[in-house]
């Protein structure tokens, strides 16, 4: 590759400003991509463990959704949180990973209750664990352990997702 410090060509590029918005545009692309496959991978998770403990209202009981839907929850939220705190120190894997999760959920209730059935979505509405997987990251950002992450973090997952 050629560089030219006046803003010359840079290799196919016509000049600097072009290759950085082609790698800008690509960075967005592979986050998007990245964002769809978690949205996916966590979806089909947790339909496939906890689904209808999240799905109907009058299955949402005190005594196996609290128990249940956390535990079922916390394992894929935690995985790609380690993945991008050890590859990226970036701490907040554990919310990407749930409002890719909740994003999948709200289109699944749409679509498929409400589009196919006329299925009322307040009947149908997801879990909501967004709060739990804020404690979650903000736990390993302040702490930086996996170990006191894995205590605090998810005693404080299960603790404020317990329906009140």
């Amino acid at each position: 590759m050629s560089t030219s410090k006046s803003g010359g060509a840079i290799g196919p590029f016509h000049s600097v400003a072009e290759a950085a918005g082609c790698v800008k545009t690509s960075d967005w692309l592979i986050l998007t991509l990245l964002f769809l496959a978690v949205l996916g991978g966590y979806h089909i998770h947790f339909m496939l463990t906890a689904g209808d403990w999240d799905f109907w209202v009058d299955w949402k009981d005190r005594r196996m959704w609290p128990t249940v839907i956390p535990i079922l929850g916390v394992t894929f939220a935690a995985a790609a949180q380690a993945f991008l705190w050890e590859n990226f120190r970036l701490p907040f894997g554990a919310t990407f990973a749930v409002l890719g999760l909740l994003i999948g959920e709200w289109i699944n209730r749409y679509v498929n209750f409400w589009g196919w059935t006329y299925f009322p979505i307040s009947l149908v509405f997801p879990s909501a664990l967004v709060v739990p997987a804020l404690w979650l990251d903000i736990i390993l950002l302040l702490s930086g352990s996996y170990v006191i992450t894995a205590v605090v973090g998810a005693l404080g997952w299960g603790l404020l997702f317990y329906p009140n």
